[in-house]
């Protein structure tokens, strides 16, 4: 999360506006908690007004950035917590007459088959599936050998996967 907030904040956003995942999901609360701590860390708040409830879905994405572009004065930039979301994000824009990236750009976040097959290719956050799928396992098969107790929380790297979709602000 650091990495994205870095991104664009190097490029010249400061506007900028976050799609969320859906509330109770950890890894919605871990990505917006990151992505709030980098951007203070840049001097810069994500805004209340600036962010909205998505679902994961293509769906909420398209509904999340239709919200946040009818905001004045919109963001010139969208985070998008997962890649479906910012895939509706793109419709959004594409509804509005904005162009991708040189009037919004937009960041997703997995690097799914979807990423590269936006046009523009998606600047997007890729997680390491293999080795996730690996670590999961790992864990539920040491959680059946040990007792009920605390659990286990394992940290995986993620890249920064740099596209077409973000350019500085016009």
């Amino acid at each position: 999360m650091a990495e994205v907030a870095s991104y664009l904040v190097s490029l010249g956003h400061r506007r900028i506006g976050y799609v969320s995942g859906p509330p109770g999901f950890l890894s919605a609360r871990e990505r917006r908690e990151g992505f709030t701590d980098a951007l203070r860390d840049h001097g810069l708040e994500l805004a209340d007004d600036r962010v909205v409830t998505g679902g994961y879905t293509y769906e909420s994405g398209f509904a999340g950035g239709e919200e946040l572009l009818a905001r004045t004065p919109r963001p010139t930039a969208i985070f998008a917590s997962n890649d479906e979301m910012a895939a509706g994000v793109y419709r959004a824009a594409h509804n509005q007459g904005l162009a991708i990236p040189r009037e919004l750009s937009v960041v997703g976040y997995d690097d799914g088959p979807i990423a590269a097959r936006l046009m523009p290719p998606l600047t997007t956050v890729r997680q390491p599936m293999d080795e996730l799928g690996r670590a999961a396992v790992q864990l539920a098969m040491a959680s059946r050998e040990r007792a009920a107790g605390t659990p286990r929380r394992e940290r995986l790297t993620t890249q920064l996967i740099v596209r077409e979709s973000t350019a500085p602000p016009a």
